[in-house]
């Protein structure tokens, strides 16, 4: 098993899967030395893998970890920049490293975390996961999606704005892992409301394509198309 990315000229799809499928995806807990790299090694591998299976992908590839953007895949005649981030809401990442160091098997009520809420102080996190009873209003109709999507358009804004910094390549895509403290979300609908967040496209994504990774789907946007893609999980 290897934990490194760095593919050069690979031949085939075959090749490819092979060797993703002997990359280390473990990801140790938010307070166990979990760092940006697990993540990234994550998301590139699982996106990789699917669109691979797509065959979506050209050989022999290469595939490069960097900085702006996180990865750089190249075959003959075309170069294409990875980003990679996490969606998730900062306080819910800080309740739930403090969960794993002081009650471990807390159940965090995810609606106390809502999309804009005001920052919560250590003792409310820690109030949080002492709590015997879910305590916020929880959602009703489409409210899940509609918070999902202004999650993920915050997300695509904050990248943005440092697109421009990244070395140039023939496209630029955006890789999501979603960890957004929600209930089930209706993947479909929640992506039609985020697509009409990011018109007009140019102007506030920037990117060529988004790929976001919630469950077992990973879910393709681009400007003019949305596609739902079952994760090709090698692992």
């Amino acid at each position: 098993m290897t934990d490194r990315v760095n593919i050069d000229n690979c031949p085939s799809r075959e090749q490819l899967l092979t060797m993703l499928a002997k990359t280390r995806l473990d990801v140790p807990g938010r307070t166990e030395g979990r760092s940006t790299e697990h993540t990234e090694r994550w998301v590139i591998c699982r996106l990789l893998a699917t669109v691979a299976a797509l065959d979506r992908l050209r050989f022999p590839l290469s595939v490069s970890h960097g900085d702006k953007p996180d990865f750089s895949i190249i075959w003959p005649g075309l170069s294409i920049g990875i980003e990679v981030t996490e969606a998730i809401s900062t306080d819910y990442a800080r309740c739930l490293a403090l969960a794993e160091l002081e009650r471990p098997g807390a159940i965090i009520d995810m609606s106390l975390f809502r999309w804009g809420s005001k920052s919560k102080s250590l003792e409310e996190l820690r109030g949080i996961i002492k709590a015997t009873r879910l305590q916020g209003d929880g959602w009703v109709g489409d409210s899940a999606e509609i918070e999902w999507s202004r999650y993920i358009e915050s997300i695509i804004a904050a990248k943005r704005q440092k697109l421009s910094g990244y070395l140039a390549r023939d496209r630029q895509w955006l890789a999501i892992y979603d960890n957004l403290p929600l209930p089930h979300v209706h993947l479909a609908g929640a992506a039609e409301k985020l697509q009409s967040l990011l018109e007009p496209w140019a102007e506030k994504v920037g990117f060529d394509a988004l790929f976001i990774e919630r469950g077992p789907v990973i879910l393709e946007m681009t400007a003019h198309s949305i596609c739902f893609h079952h994760l090709n999980d090698l692992w």
